[in-house]
């Protein structure tokens, strides 16, 4: 609960409009994207597959300079968990992955569309499991091809499986230019943290 009390800035909004009954839907879940199946305990996991409606799934390192290994495993990878685990919750009504506008810098407009990754997300989740940091930075700017950095590279993959998604999950991608804006989202729309169950 403590670590809740930090964020009172970005949920003032909110408790001024609802006092504490939102904040007493919040609990905090311990778990790690770097972890296998995200670090979660099984009472938890049980938790949240019964309870969630909406997940929002902004874990990620943003970090431009990031081994291409550890990028993978957090921002790809930690993706793959957050869908396996939405698979399994029995009243998701949305899962928004939060990835980012810089994420297909190829293209001179970003449509609200998917677009293809630069790779197949599984076989870099698999290369990343497999082999050590040596060899994949060996091999980091060959992969990394166009893109400038791990950041965009990662997040790209992240997106592709999130789209393998689409008709199995209602999911979709929220593509913010800059990380303040899911602040800003939230302080002008506190309503989309009423009446449902979220995890992050």
């Amino acid at each position: 609960m403590a670590l809740l009390k930090n964020y009172w800035q970005l949920f003032g909004k909110l408790r001024e409009a609802q006092g504490n009954i939102a904040f007493n839907k919040l609990e905090a879940i311990s778990g790690d994207v770097t972890d296998l199946n995200l670090g979660i305990s099984e009472k938890d996991r049980k938790k949240l597959t019964e309870e969630v409606e909406i997940v929002y799934h902004c874990a990620a390192t943003i970090r431009f300079d990031v081994h291409l290994k550890q990028a993978i495993i957090i921002n790809v990878r930690g993706t793959k968990y957050m869908l396996d685990l939405a698979k399994e919750m029995k009243k998701l009504k949305l899962f928004v992955h939060v990835s980012t506008a810089y994420c297909h810098l190829q293209e001179k407009v970003l449509y609200e569309k998917s677009y293809p990754p630069p790779a197949d997300p599984n076989i870099m989740i698999k290369l990343a499991e497999w082999l050590n940091e040596d060899i994949i930075g060996s091999i980091q700017d060959k992969v990394l091809g166009n893109y400038p950095n791990t950041y965009a590279y990662t997040k790209a993959l992240g997106e592709g499986l999130v789209d393998q998604e689409i008709g199995k999950l209602p999911v979709t991608i929220l593509r913010p230019s800059v990380g303040k804006y899911i602040i800003y989202l939230f302080r002008k729309h506190p309503i989309l943290l009423l009446n449902y169950r979220l995890t992050s």
